[in-house]
């Protein structure tokens, strides 16, 4: 049983929690309606969603994780099928939590029918993850602008607000597009032989690397011009520092080639981004 947990902590990866729980605090926060009972209840909810979406990419990608030699506990100790039986558990799960406690708004469905969607097609049937670009937007979609309307009508149901707040999930939406790029250059060799259609390989590190640098700047950019028009509040700008540790993290991608290391790099944007989401929710707590 041990080895069968431990395997299936591989499957979940946990640390993509650190990217898709920030941006529906965010929203939570921003809908002012503020419940620590509801805020953890959302909590729960987005994380069992999210665990279940990676176990089911995990599910997918079994062939090709063996070739770049990731998740070798899983693979070690949890079969296929029982991959699957754990997406439909945490699934059914996240969907418990919603329906039966925390009993949000009608919108908030939505956008929940919209994350599974995206779940299962990035993974199975459509397999948005080997559409060039598409990939991307995808988890940008999920991780940041879903998932930030999601933390808003949690507690929220007024459109009218929702459109009000929108400048701030657009805002995550596209730096999620710009920093989830990172993932695939430690995958490189591993994916080239899948023919799998991520950017790295079909434009190289260097024009990749160009394509984040100008898609986090764009992202930033429009959220100082938000916060120019008086259409975000001032406080946003608490994000600003981690504009310039991201770029710092990125230029030491195109210094190395090792896959560790660039896995490890994939990780440490993740905790920036994490960090970064922790910021904007201090200051609109306060």
């Amino acid at each position: 049983m041990r080895h069968k947990l431990a395997g299936l902590k591989q499957a979940a990866f946990l640390p993509t929690l650190l990217v898709v729980v920030p941006p529906s605090i965010i929203g939570f926060l921003i809908a002012n309606n503020f419940s620590v009972g509801m805020l953890l209840l959302l909590i729960l909810a987005v994380a069992l969603w999210d665990i279940s979406a990676n176990v089911l990419n995990n599910y997918a990608d079994w062939e090709i994780d063996v070739k770049n030699g990731k998740r070798q506990k899983m693979h070690m100790h949890i079969s296929k099928n029982e991959l699957l039986a754990a997406f439909a558990g945490f699934l059914l799960g996240s969907f418990a939590v919603i329906v039966l406690l925390l009993r949000p708004s009608a919108y908030f469905y939505v956008f929940y029918g919209l994350e599974v969607l995206l779940a299962v097609w990035y993974s199975m049937h459509v397999t948005l993850k080997d559409k060039l670009v598409v990939n991307y937007a995808a988890i940008a979609l999920a991780y940041g602008l879903f998932s930030f309307l999601m933390g808003y009508f949690a507690v929220g149901s007024s459109l009218q607000g929702m459109l009000y707040s929108l400048p701030v999930g657009l805002f995550l939406g596209l730096l999620y597009f710009g920093i989830t790029i990172v993932k695939d250059y430690g995958d490189i060799e591993g994916d080239r032989a899948h023919n799998k259609k991520t950017l790295p390989i079909h434009i190289g590190k260097g024009r990749t690397l160009s394509v984040q640098y100008t898609v986090i700047s764009i992202a930033y950019a429009l959220l100082l011009l938000f916060i120019a028009l008086g259409v975000v509040s001032p406080v946003l700008l608490i994000s600003l520092p981690f504009y310039f540790t991201v770029m710092l993290m990125l230029s030491q991608i195109s210094k190395t080639s090792d896959p560790t290391r660039l896995r490890n790099i994939s990780f440490y944007t993740q905790i920036n981004t994490f960090f970064m989401g922790i910021a904007i929710m201090l200051v609109l707590l306060l």
